[in-house]
């Protein structure tokens, strides 16, 4: 989940000053772990990058329909 969240940051077509404190929407494909499933699904995650306790940058990683 992190390699692609970097690489969706990296690819993504936003400026780095929108992504520097925005949301960024990045479909990856994973293998449900239900104890039978065996093919990838798509899932939409969703990477926020905002400003943690002492100003530093954190990014959150959620499913799309999290807050």
């Amino acid at each position: 989940v992190l390699i692609m969240a970097a690489f969706a940051i990296q690819t993504s077509e936003d400026s780095s000053d929108r992504l520097l404190y925005g949301v960024l929407l990045y479909e990856l494909y994973r293998v449900p772990r239900d104890g039978f499933s065996t093919e990838a699904k798509p899932v939409t995650l969703k990477l926020i990058i905002g400003p943690g306790d002492h100003g530093e940058p954190v990014i959150t990683i959620l499913f799309s329909n999290e807050d």
